[in-house]
């Protein structure tokens, strides 16, 4: 049974709020979650980029502690997709490779 995009939410929120444990496993579910995210949810499109914003701030912060790791990769990764999604929230309706899973 998939995830409501309320639970899927508060999922990205909680993993990307602390990125000091197990950050490997925390990137990879990240980037799973915003893949299949809803953009055109409307509580999504509400609170997502608020809690974007909060992962990049929290992403660019962690970024010379997971540079000699091998989450860096991963993290320079997941950074960029954020960035792509909150530019995208201004500029109109996100490509489908950004937000559905490809299975």
């Amino acid at each position: 049974m998939p995830l409501s995009q309320c639970v899927l939410l508060s999922l990205i929120q909680q993993l990307g709020c602390d990125l000091s444990k197990t950050v490997m496993q925390k990137l990879l579910y990240l980037n799973e979650a915003l893949l299949v995210v809803q953009l055109s949810d409307e509580d999504v499109a509400r609170h997502l980029p608020g809690i974007l914003e909060a992962i990049r701030e929290n992403l660019e912060q962690h970024v010379a502690a997971l540079s000699n790791s091998n989450a860096s990769p991963m993290a320079a990764k997941l950074h960029q997709q954020v960035v792509a999604m909150l530019t995208q929230r201004h500029r109109g309706p996100a490509p489908p490779a950004l937000h559905e899973h490809q299975q």
